[in-house]
């Protein structure tokens, strides 16, 4: 269970690492991830592409994870973000992820994120990130 623990901490401290790479390598083949109210990924590569896009966008990310509760192979992660837009100033969110990991890796990842705290700008990027993705 731990090890499924330490994957989940690598992964958070990959997210903010401004390296996509290094992200994928927590990442099943085929894993999904659902954003509600955004278009969903499918597959790492598919992941990786937006995360890309992503971080041409964002000076810095930053994820902190908060809490993390234990449920068999799902870990479910309370976390804040926060995307520095340069001199658009940051966004800070609050966010809720479930994890479901495979042989250490994440197979299906869903982000709980009130869409309604981030600027409307910001939500029509991301869905178009991902439609590209």
């Amino acid at each position: 269970m731990s090890s499924n623990n330490d994957a989940i901490k690598r992964f958070t401290k990959a997210l903010g690492s401004a390296d996509a790479d290094e992200l994928g390598l927590h990442l099943a083949p085929s894993v999904e991830w659902i954003v509600e109210g955004l278009p969903t990924l499918h597959g790492r590569e598919s992941i990786l592409r937006y995360w890309r896009r992503l971080l041409l966008r964002y000076r810095a990310i930053r994820v902190s994870l908060n809490r993390l509760v234990i449920d068999g192979d799902t870990r479910i992660a309370e976390q804040t973000h926060m995307l520095d837009r340069g001199e658009a100033g940051s966004l800070l969110f609050a966010n809720i992820a479930v994890y479901r990991l495979q042989d250490g890796r994440i197979c299906h990842w869903t982000d709980h994120i009130d869409l309604s705290d981030a600027p409307p700008a910001e939500v029509a990027l991301w869905r178009r990130l991902r439609e590209l993705a």
